[in-house]
């Protein structure tokens, strides 16, 4: 969702998730009040500001959940 969501933003004309895994907490500096993490890699393709050719962009994203 969160990714799809900031390629809406970016007007992405594509988004592809190529992974997504579990972070282990006990490597996490807020791993005390981390209930969980992933991390997603994946492309989006996207024009800059005033170009029309868009082109793949490499998107690592990381989501830790709070309680």
């Amino acid at each position: 969702y969160h990714f799809e969501d900031v390629g809406g933003v970016q007007g992405a004309r594509s988004v592809q998730v190529d992974s997504v895994q579990p972070l282990l907490l006990e490597n996490l500096a807020l791993r005390s009040c981390c209930q969980e993490a992933w991390v997603l890699s994946g492309k989006q393709q996207v024009a800059k500001e005033n170009h029309q050719v868009a082109k793949d962009v490499t998107v690592h994203q990381a989501l830790l959940r709070l309680p």
